[in-house]
């Protein structure tokens, strides 16, 4: 969890414009988490299953989320606060889960960009309610540009916006062996997009049924995935160029306004 300090620093440290975009803690994300993830004030008083872990509660999920925002106040005066990511584990399945369990953070936290990582929230009739609640709520679809499989964990490619104010896009790699038998994050998320599939990305079909008008005023997020140094120079230009593309193609279908 950031420190308020830390949060003033990066707004002294980085030009006007710099956005960030908070990636949410893991227990709010789902993930296995121990007490000692906590700030320490939080932790005797938390339930814990047999393997140590923490027990959902709602209650403690609202806290943390707060903590988090207000950390991260420094940024959002400056200006420099985007969204908040909500990368879920595969393990947050809609067999066992359901989208409302979301709701004590969509309560704290906006806007809440939400990424799925199971493929069965976005497949059939499900789909659409699953939409619905995140743009009653709003909060933010994450697509994601990821290897093409039916692996349960890879989402198929969908073009929704369910907040009219931000698109969010993630580009994780197309390497499917890579991303699936990867042992740690950097082989998982190892690929350099060629300019072929930038220019795909960049400009998806313009009358998408998810999609929302050309002429809605929307910002767009679409950072790259990526951790090695070697390659992050190179993806992080290539998002820039994705996202450059995209805004010109918005441009030219209003007539350059």
């Amino acid at each position: 969890m950031p420190a308020t300090r830390q949060a003033e620093l990066w707004a002294e440290r980085t030009p006007d414009g710099f956005l960030f975009d908070i990636k949410l803690h893991r227990y709010l994300s789902h993930h296995a988490t121990q007490p000692d993830a906590l700030p320490t004030d939080l932790r005797d008083a938390c339930e814990v299953d047999s393997r140590g872990h923490l027990v959902r509660d709602a209650d403690l999920e609202r806290e943390v989320a707060r903590r988090v925002r207000e950390a991260t106040d420094p940024l959002a005066e400056a200006g420099k606060r985007g969204a908040f990511l909500l990368q879920l584990t595969p393990g947050f399945s809609p067999r066992r889960n359901d989208v409302s369990e979301l709701d004590p953070i969509l309560d704290e936290l906006g806007p809440l960009a939400v990424e799925f990582r199971h493929r069965g929230w976005i497949e059939g009739e499900r789909r659409g309610e699953v939409l619905d609640h995140l743009r009653e709520r709003g909060a933010v679809f994450v697509g994601v540009d990821a290897p093409r499989s039916e692996h349960f964990t890879i989402l198929p490619p969908l073009d929704s916006v369910t907040n009219p104010y931000l698109a969010y896009l993630r580009c994780h790699g197309r390497s499917l062996d890579g991303y699936l038998r990867g042992h740690s994050v950097a082989e998982r998320f190892d690929y350099d997009y060629p300019e072929n599939e930038l220019e795909r990305i960049a400009d998806p079909p313009a009358f998408s049924p998810t999609r929302p008008s050309r002429s809605t005023s929307c910002s767009t997020t679409t950072p790259v995935t990526t951790r090695r140094r070697r390659r992050g120079g190179c993806c992080r230009r290539s998002a820039r160029q994705a996202t450059d593309r995209a805004a010109m193609g918005d441009q030219r279908a209003d007539g350059g306004r």
